[in-house]
């Protein structure tokens, strides 16, 4: 399930990364076009399942029923509608509704980005600490107060606890686990947890002792 979240992740910031570099180019061009263009006024005929028909006059010559392939969720048959003319077409290309879409677009996937970026930064940041501890931490006993299970995540979790040589308890929880270990850590057992010799609010409960042989003591 978790490759699959991480997959659907990926997919999703490469849909947006493709989405924003369409929408700011169809935007761009959308811009161009109104700035360059000759315009006018038009009325919707018809509308159809791939768009709308429309009918206007340009340079004193009537057009009827011309095929636009846009806009036909925001229009209703009777509409005016502002068209833009591409001379080398002779035809109208689409009505200013992509001027308000295309941004929205752009916003929609721009969060999304953002988000997806936001979270691999996170996850990262998460990756060098636990390097850095497996590398340069200080490895103590814990002692195992209980396993527990978070219903709302669907995952597991280890509590333990260690009493430094000043008499204070640190109480240090394992990330998220995809399984059980009741049947492995029992409480009063000694567990195994990597510290920041300065800080031991940065630490890492190594429950499956990956790093025992990594830790540089100290």
């Amino acid at each position: 399930m978790e490759k699959f979240l991480k997959r659907l992740e990926l997919t999703v910031m490469v849909i947006s990364v493709i989405m924003i570099i369409v929408s700011f180019t169809s935007l761009v061009n959308s811009v161009k076009l109104v700035n360059t263009a000759s315009s006018f006024v038009g009325r919707v005929s018809s509308i159809g399942e791939s768009g709308i028909y429309v009918t206007y006059v340009y340079n004193g010559k009537l057009y009827e029923n011309v095929h636009l392939n846009t806009g036909a969720l925001w229009r209703d048959e009777g509409d005016t509608i502002r068209l833009y003319y591409d001379e080398t077409k002779l035809q109208p290309i689409r009505d200013n509704v992509i001027l308000w879409v295309v941004p929205l677009m752009l916003l929609v996937f721009g969060a999304l980005l953002l988000f997806g970026i936001g979270k691999l930064y996170l996850q990262q940041i998460a990756v060098d600490i636990e390097y850095a501890l497996a590398e340069k931490g200080k490895r103590i006993n814990a002692i195992v107060n209980h396993t527990g299970y978070n219903a709302k995540k669907g995952k597991y979790f280890i509590e333990c606890s260690y009493t430094a040589e000043n008499g204070k308890i640190y109480v240090f929880n394992s990330r998220l686990l995809d399984k059980s270990y009741d049947d492995i850590y029992f409480p009063g057992d000694s567990i195994n947890v990597l510290v920041n010799k300065k800080n031991y609010r940065i630490y890492l409960v190594d429950q499956d002792k990956k790093y025992l042989k990594k830790v540089i003591y100290c």
